[in-house]
């Protein structure tokens, strides 16, 4: 009877004894992903920080361009002032429609 029970406590005891080395085990197998997850995290971060600086610099190139568009047409103005000051000018009268003229 003795014998059985001695026998049996090994077994448990072994049991256990695995139980306990595959839970740690698992445990670090589980904070290798965690660390694997949170490095790949930081990777594409890395990636997409960098993707997004490109972008910007992208967008402001494009309202350079705006600006310069914007101020083509002040720029004429200002030359057709200077035109108007250089040389002795006629202001122009737009057309009127002539009415019945009294006799």
């Amino acid at each position: 009877m003795f014998l059985l029970y001695v026998m049996q406590n090994q077994c448990t005891n072994s049991h256990n004894k695995h139980k306990k080395m595959k839970k740690r085990t698992d445990e670090k197998k589980k904070k290798k992903k965690k660390k694997k997850k949170k490095e790949k995290k930081k990777k594409k971060k890395k990636k997409k920080k960098k993707k997004k600086k490109k972008k910007k610099k992208k967008k402001k190139k494009k309202k350079k361009k705006k600006k310069m568009r914007k101020k083509l047409p002040y720029a004429r103005l200002q030359n057709k002032m200077k035109i108007m000051d250089t040389d002795v000018c006629i202001p122009v009268v737009p057309n009127r429609k002539q009415g019945s003229k009294k006799k």
